[in-house]
């Protein structure tokens, strides 16, 4: 059978260093290939409103032509220290005792995802964390709903909500390029779900940095489920601006010296070269900047990371065993994965793990298929909820009279 215009997902990343674009195929239910894939260098946050828009046409129309499609509508992807996680709960309840099925899973998970919300905030993803069913023996939690005889069903589950403000100036640009805003999908989510099948289903907390450019995102897993994630408005473009203002470095020359530096250099008191003396080398003196930029970034990422760290455990959300890893621009930054080990006391791995690969790199890869798994989810609940209006409501109705016509007669 020939695809039809909905296996077809069309996705959007909006980085502050790249624009690109993904066209995937929904294959089975469970199953994505991706077709087409295309990215544009730029700094989008210095483009004009004219240069964001010519990106993202250039994207959108190099993946359509070379699948061979019109995309009308497309899923887009945004870092936010807007978008947030909080826990919710949702439930249905039924008459009387009954085999669950997916009708009763979505009512619960339904009501979990609409609930009340301040007015300036909306809905991305409700990411079911576990489910407990009620029988007449009372209350149980069960990793699957389907099948169970239950009268109510509970789900709990991770609201991740954004500012609506976000959402309108994303439809508004995507407008002017001629093309439909489907979704908006939070890159911390898409990212958890490319690398939850490597992380371990053993007790303990295990950790994703992404450090980027110009945001970072903390995602916490821990008993077989992601519990807590965040995103800060912190990045190498930080440490770039500090360089430029402590050693008067214009950009490109402290964006270079940042990439040479190696901040486990430092390892004394913070703002002190360890020793009393450095020792250059012929090429260290040919830029004696090295050492005050190494020890300048380690203070940044110190002061920083400690309080992130300081945080979760005021939250009680680490434990004391446990993984961390480091993917994105930062984890190629030398001595990091070494800084964050020692603010951590925590097991530090750089990526996946992978040693044919590198941590830096990875994250375009991991976070492509974890946007396309992502989208293809949203569009299977677009399509449920626009297929199944009213299909609840007549098989409770059928129900109720199956238990009617089943009551002995008195």
């Amino acid at each position: 059978m020939a695809p039809q215009e909905h296996d077809y997902l069309v996705i959007l990343q909006l980085g502050s260093r790249q624009v690109a674009a993904t066209v995937a195929l929904r294959e089975t239910p469970e199953k994505e290939r991706v077709l087409a894939h295309k990215a544009i260098n730029c700094n989008w946050f210095d483009l004009t409103e004219r240069g964001q828009i010519q990106a993202i046409t250039d994207a959108i129309v190099a993946v359509s032509n070379k699948v061979g499609i019109t995309p009308s509508s497309v899923f887009v992807a945004v870092n936010s220290v807007e978008t947030r996680a909080n826990a919710a709960n949702g439930f249905a309840d039924m008459d009387h005792e009954l085999v669950l099925t997916t009708e009763e899973r979505e009512i619960a998970l339904g009501r979990a995802t609409h609930q009340a919300i301040a007015t300036n905030r909306m809905v991305l993803h409700a990411l079911p964390q576990r489910w407990t069913v009620r029988d007449r023996d009372g209350d149980r939690d069960v990793t699957s709903p389907v099948g169970e005889t239950a009268f109510r069903l509970t789900s709990h589950v991770l609201l991740v909500t954004t500012d609506r403000v976000l959402y309108s100036d994303t439809a508004a640009l995507l407008k002017s390029c001629d093309i439909q805003l489907e979704a908006i999908i939070a890159p911390p989510v898409a990212l958890y779900r490319s690398m939850y099948s490597g992380l371990p289903r053993k007790q303990g907390c295990y950790i994703i940095i992404d450090c980027g450019a110009r945001h970072t995102n903390i995602i916490v897993h821990s008993n077989n489920q992601l519990r807590h994630f965040v995103t800060y408005e912190f990045g190498g473009d930080v440490l770039t601006v500090a360089l430029m203002e402590r050693l008067h470095l214009d950009a490109p020359r402290a964006e270079q010296l940042k990439k040479e530096l190696d901040i486990s250099v430092h390892l004394g008191h913070k703002g002190e070269v360890e020793g009393q003396t450095y020792l250059w080398s012929e090429v260290q003196q040919q830029d004696r900047m090295l050492g005050p930029a190494a020890a300048c970034c380690r203070d940044i990422l110190s002061d920083f990371f400690t309080q992130r760290f300081n945080e979760l455990h005021e939250r009680d959300i680490l434990t004391q065993r446990g993984r961390i890893s480091l993917v994105g621009r930062a984890s190629g930054l030398a001595g990091f994965a070494r800084l964050i080990q020692d603010i951590s006391s925590m097991t530090v791995v750089m990526g996946t793990g992978r040693k044919d690969r590198q941590a830096a790199d990875e994250l375009s890869d991991l976070l492509t298929l974890g946007l396309v798994r992502t989208a293809a989810l949203e569009r299977e609940r677009l399509l449920r909820e626009r297929d199944g209006s009213g299909i609840h409501h007549a098989k409770r109705m059928m129900n109720g009279l199956r238990h009617w016509l089943m009551q002995p007669l008195s």
